[in-house]
């Protein structure tokens, strides 16, 4: 079963201040914040509060074996995502833009640990399906830059040895000259000849 289901309670706005673009929140925190009793409501990868004008998103890369290998993941300023076995929220979140629903995503690399919250998306290509999942491409409002990568992940570099936390350092902020320099040299991707450069991703 995929984690992706409709799960909608009443008319309700959920408040998102305090909750910062590069930081992680567990399931149960974000329950508290937002008045609920347990976490229950989020437990699911798709939290749509009726008539709150919202859809949240929580996804996760490397899921549990026991649960359907759904292809879900971000690269660069697009998050690829595979909707519901069932299509239940599938057309709301096509019609996201035109209803004026804001999706929020909150993302983790893997399963039983907190989300980072990456902020706002924008849906820009979908295919809808009825034999299978059908798929979503997002744009994130806020792809973080070298500078916010390094700042929201501080704690887990301090704990690193001197040099591996340099050569980590220097590695991302030297990634978006690479990828600068392999577009000028390029034009694109030199492998699939992919000219856009939005959803290019600089690789070593």
């Amino acid at each position: 079963m995929h984690d992706q289901v409709n799960l909608c309670y009443g008319a309700l706005v959920l408040d998102f201040t305090g909750i910062q673009i590069g930081k992680k929140y567990a399931r149960p925190w974000l329950a508290r914040k937002w008045g609920f009793a347990n976490y229950r409501p989020l437990a699911k990868g798709v939290f749509c509060p009726a008539g709150g004008g919202q859809i949240i998103l929580f996804v996760t890369w490397i899921k549990q074996k026991s649960l359907e290998p759904y292809n879900d993941y971000i690269s660069g300023e697009f998050l690829f995502w595979e909707g519901e076995r069932g299509h239940g929220n599938d057309r709301r979140i096509v019609s996201a833009r035109t209803t004026g629903e804001a999706i929020h995503v909150f993302f983790r690399q893997i399963h039983h640990s907190p989300f980072e919250y990456k902020g706002l998306v924008e849906l820009v290509s979908w295919v809808l399906l009825e034999d299978k999942p059908s798929t979503f491409v997002f744009k994130l409002f806020h792809d973080q830059s070298a500078e916010d990568d390094i700042a929201s992940h501080g704690d887990e570099l301090v704990v690193l040895p001197e040099t591996e936390r340099d050569s980590i350092v220097k590695a991302r902020i030297g990634q978006g000259v690479f990828r600068k320099q392999l577009l000028e040299m390029w034009d694109g991707c030199a492998v699939t000849g992919v000219k856009l450069p939005e959803v290019l991703r600089a690789s070593h």
